[in-house]
């Protein structure tokens, strides 16, 4: 079983054509949302190929499925694995604080929905909800919000091989040694 996760998805339904033999099948929406086709894809253990958008946004489910299927991940060009969050007023931050919607985690520093307040969400606050569940957003040093990839996704793979060049030079090369992630650079020569 195998996942390839491409930029575009012109580059998808490359990666479709090119290895027919494969059969791989990329997402499509249900009830306007392609991750519920992704999640249904990996429960068939099916041979997915996806754009870099879809897969940043994985979630616990995912992460369980992966775990079950062992797929192995091959990502056509560097993530960005860490982005700046500025979908959050400061003044909205302050209020999901202040109300006891959210929490920093102690040791990461990751900010978490306080179930306990809010326990099904729904509301102007959706994703900063599914991102707080997730464990993507960060407080960097008392000053911003960072969107973050969940780390936890890349030993959930049997194997990740990602495609790219300059890669010791990329943040996601950064993003794995901050994380203590071991990896091999190979290249052709």
């Amino acid at each position: 079983r195998c996942i390839v996760v491409a930029p575009s998805l012109l580059e998808v339904q490359q990666y479709k054509d090119s290895c027919k033999g494969a059969g791989f099948v990329d997402p499509f929406p249900v009830d306007g949302r392609k991750m519920k086709c992704f999640k249904d894809y990996l429960a068939a253990g099916k041979n997915i190929c996806t754009t870099h958008h879809l897969f940043k946004n994985i979630d616990g489910e995912v992460l369980e499925l992966l775990r079950e299927y062992q797929y192995e991940l091959i990502i056509d060009e560097a993530l960005e694995c860490i982005e700046i969050f500025d979908k959050l007023s400061t003044s909205d931050l302050k209020m999901l604080f202040n109300q006891g919607c959210v929490h920093l985690e102690k040791g990461s520093e990751r900010l978490r929905w306080n179930p306990e307040a809010l326990p099904e969400y729904k509301g102007k606050f959706d994703e900063v909800y599914r991102l707080c569940v997730n464990g993507n957003l960060v407080w960097h040093k008392e000053k911003f919000l960072l969107w973050e990839f969940p780390f936890e996704a890349f030993h959930a793979f049997r194997r990740t091989t990602i495609l790219t060049y300059l890669f010791e030079g990329s943040p996601m090369a950064a993003y794995l040694r901050m994380h203590g992630y071991n990896y091999e650079v190979l290249s052709i020569k």
